[in-house]
């Protein structure tokens, strides 16, 4: 029996699951607060876990040896040349260039004449004979060869001998440079293999020990959901988060040209009665995360202005290599659009939150 698929990440950060809306337009350059939980008092609604004083684990984030020639080496493989060599010898491991040309009792036959045709000699898929005949020869090199066709071979030749007379043009290569001070002075800005790796151990440094935090972030917050008690759900957001849930899968299977019960059937294996009640789930998942988040805030005085939420929008923004405009006309729709139908805002909200949390916990 088919695997039902989960119709979206339950239990991670809700803030890292894009909620789209579809039909969704906003024309506007600057973006507005969310117009959300707005009660006098959450706690009618959360029953807010301890988040004070919390563990989370720790490792080394130093970057061993390997992982920094491991880094190194993959930069290489981009600075690598494909180069088509006029010399040398075919091998099992070759890609060669050739021209063919197959013919029976001197009659070419069909599908078996090729010019400049580039063969990997490790791939296979050719009848027998015909690789194995091939390797050994020397670029430049112009022979003829007899393949004997399998007796299943479609069409007249099944059991026939084919004459083959191949001419080997070239070897195509890929070039990956020696690591050497050489190498380095061309393609960085260091002056020797060792200055290069201590800059490289400085960079995966600085990434292990970002992508620690956020994983230890991610565990606390995981804490304080698993400590946390809903007492009930706004119904307000919890209708909009389960639209935007539904309003996501409508649109897949519309832009595919599917009927919505034969998309959910195919591609995630669940009926619409299932469907709804996987939604239900999820979109409780999400309010108990933003309710969590929206309790926090309020009782450490951590807020959003509409300038930082613009602010962190240009931010994210330029660390894409985008501007405003430039992302609108790559992606057809503004950041503003974006961001208000993806819920952003929480995730500004989660990383001033969790920034305050992290600093009053320990490692262990």
């Amino acid at each position: 029996m088919k695997d039902k698929k989960r119709i979206l990440l339950v239990g991670g950060v809700v803030l890292a699951v894009a909620l789209v809306v579809a039909g969704f337009a906003v024309t506007k350059n600057s973006i507005k607060l969310p117009d959300e939980y707005d009660y006098d008092d959450l706690s009618e609604y959360i029953t807010l876990g301890d988040y004070s004083n919390l563990e989370y684990e720790s490792g080394s984030t130093e970057p061993t040896q390997s992982e920094v020639m491991e880094f190194i080496y993959s930069e290489m493989d981009q600075a690598a040349e494909t180069k088509y060599v006029y010399e040398g010898t075919v091998g099992k491991d070759s890609i060669a260039v050739i021209d063919y040309d197959g013919r029976y009792r001197g009659t070419q036959i069909d599908g078996a004449f090729a010019e400049g045709v580039e063969i990997d000699m490790a791939a296979g898929g050719y009848v027998d004979g015909f690789l194995e005949g091939i390797i050994g020869r020397k670029v430049g090199e112009t022979f003829t060869m007899q393949v004997v066709f399998p007796e299943n071979y479609a069409g007249e030749y099944g059991g026939k001998t084919i004459d083959f007379t191949v001419t080997v043009q070239s070897l195509k290569k890929t070039v990956t440079p020696k690591y050497n001070d050489e190498y380095v002075r061309k393609n960085t800005e260091y002056s020797s293999t060792k200055a290069y790796e201590k800059a490289v151990r400085k960079q995966l440094k600085a990434s292990n020990e970002a992508n620690a935090e956020n994983s230890a972030k991610l565990e606390l917050f995981n804490q304080i959901m698993d400590n946390s008690k809903v007492k009930k759900y706004p119904e307000k957001e919890l209708k909009s988060r389960c639209d935007q849930i539904k309003n996501t899968y409508a649109k897949i299977a519309m832009d595919n040209d599917l009927d919505f019960a034969e998309y959910l059937k195919n591609e995630l294996g669940l009926t619409e009665e299932e469907f709804n009640k996987e939604v239900k789930a999820t979109a409780k998942d999400a309010v108990k995360q933003e309710l969590i988040l929206r309790q926090i805030a309020e009782l450490e005085g951590i807020s959003v202005s509409k300038k930082d939420y613009n602010d962190y929008l240009d931010e994210l923004l330029e660390k894409n290599g985008h501007t405003r405009s430039s992302y609108k006309k790559e992606m057809g729709i503004s950041i503003v659009e974006y961001a208000e139908s993806n819920n952003l805002y929480s995730s500004l909200l989660y990383n001033r939150v969790m920034d305050k949390i992290y600093s009053n916990s320990q490692a262990r």
